[in-house]
């Protein structure tokens, strides 16, 4: 199903531009129509992996709002 929505364009990979505290194996995607970043975990042990929404203005210093477009 991922694999279709970036074909058809509906989302994207995008590059992983937060270092998390705990080294994970994780891949980014953006949805195109709402600017909204899910991460995608590799699972451990390998069954389905666990998304999560990404909130990047959670990770700027001082209340500072990032505008992805």
């Amino acid at each position: 199903m991922l694999r279709e929505a970036i074909e058809r364009g509906f989302v994207e990979e995008i590059p992983v531009s937060i270092v998390r505290p705990l080294p994970s194996s994780e891949t980014w995607y953006r949805e195109k129509a709402t600017g909204e970043i899910y991460s995608l975990s590799e699972p451990n042990p390998p069954a389905q992996g666990s998304w999560v929404r990404i909130d990047i203005d959670d990770f700027l210093p001082n209340g500072l709002k990032l505008s992805i477009q």
